[in-house]
């Protein structure tokens, strides 16, 4: 587990630069083969804060000095802001994960047929992670702001062994986005939601497509 969150942290700067990263390596069929039923369970915890960033990170390094930190701390108050608003909404971000990985591993090709189950029934059980969340600008001028998410997979056997770990990520830099302005996500809070979903089901297709 600390292990694959220290890959997915080590992610963020390559991600930044292309708009997406995942792991290259593939379950080997061998692996896949050796469970018929599974059981798909979210991490422990996600990340304590909210990633985020905005124009306000550009315009502070470029003043410099006590007054670009002022204006930088301006992009923390918006970042507590989101994160209040996600907790007082009760917007499920596990959960969404949780759904998003679910439909498309149902749907995939060589997975479709797997039992999905409890843990105490399943062959194996597929751990969804989250590393990093939050949301910033697709680029310097737009009023949009649009998800990040650094997500992971860990397969363990039965006896908990770990047979594969995975990770995805995408970037506001993604054009598949869901995005809006940052009124419309406090006014109406299933803006988070839908940005989400689409977040995670960049995300979850591509950790799909290493087990598949």
């Amino acid at each position: 587990m600390k292990n694959l969150l220290k890959i997915l942290v080590l992610s963020v700067f390559f991600i930044f630069v292309t708009g997406c990263a995942s792991t290259e390596e593939k379950l080997s069929t061998e692996k896949r083969n050796s469970f018929q039923s599974v059981a798909i369970i979210s991490a422990d915890k996600i990340p304590d804060e909210v990633f985020y960033t905005g124009p306000e990170h550009a315009f502070g390094a470029a003043l410099g000095g006590v007054v670009g930190a002022l204006v930088a701390q301006g992009a923390s108050t918006t970042g507590e802001k989101i994160e209040t608003h996600i907790k007082n909404n009760k917007i499920d971000i596990q959960g969404i994960f949780h759904k998003e990985f679910t439909t498309i591993f149902r749907g995939s090709d060589n997975l479709a047929d797997k039992i999905i189950t409890t843990p105490g029934e399943a062959d194996a059980t597929i751990r969804l992670v989250i590393g990093r969340y939050g949301f910033g600008q697709p680029h310097g001028f737009s009023s949009q702001r649009k998800p990040l998410i650094i997500g992971g997979i860990e397969i363990l056997d039965k006896q908990g062994n770990r047979i594969y770990a995975g990770s995805a990520s995408v970037t506001p830099l993604n054009s598949e986005l869901y995005g809006t302005d940052l009124d419309n996500y406090f006014s109406n809070p299933s803006n988070f939601e839908k940005a989400f979903k689409s977040a995670f089901n960049i995300v979850s297709r591509e950790l799909v497509r290493q087990i598949n």
